[in-house]
């Protein structure tokens, strides 16, 4: 497991079981961390309602997130 850096502009998020709530926090509060351009959520539990925190998440990103990873989640298509 690669360990989230203060200074990195990666944030590991993977297998931590996030879900809507944890997917509500970090978009309010992702603005307040540096410029993140490698966001990895993978394996988690982030279902359709949770996909509108992440539409947030890139907005408040600014066009600076370069990479996201929702890969293994209850996204329906």
């Amino acid at each position: 497991m690669k360990l989230n850096v203060k200074n990195s502009t990666a944030l590991n998020l993977q297998s931590l079981r996030l879900g809507i709530n944890s997917m509500i926090a970090l978009s309010n509060t992702i603005h307040n961390r540096k410029a993140v351009e490698k966001l990895n959520l993978s394996d988690n539990s982030i279902g359709d309602y949770g996909m509108h925190s992440i539409k947030n998440i890139l907005e408040n990103c600014n066009g600076k997130l370069k990479s996201l990873n929702l890969a293994s989640n209850m996204i329906s298509g």
